[in-house]
């Protein structure tokens, strides 16, 4: 049996998945754990969001730091993709 394609239906498929990675990266370069120096010149690691440090990373806090880290990721994939729709 053969199955034919709608193509408008999948366009907006191949759309959906275009918009749907792009937010995926637009996440992990924006929501990031990298380093930020001080205005003292010490340079610490740092959960950084669009480039400003708003949790610092020691050994005792690196696990809570990665799953901050998930959350906040998820979190903005989930309101793009609701405002989005």
């Amino acid at each position: 049996m053969m199955r034919f394609w709608n193509p408008i239906e999948a366009y907006r498929k191949a759309s959906q998945r275009a918009k749907n990675e792009q937010t995926r990266h637009e996440a992990k370069s924006k929501i990031c754990i990298g380093d930020y120096t001080d205005s003292n010149g010490i340079t610490y690691t740092a959960l950084m969001i669009d480039g400003i440090p708003v949790h610092r990373i020691t050994a005792d806090n690196i696990t809570e730091s990665e799953i901050q880290l998930t959350a906040v990721r998820k979190e903005y994939f989930n309101k793009r993709a609701t405002t989005a729709g």
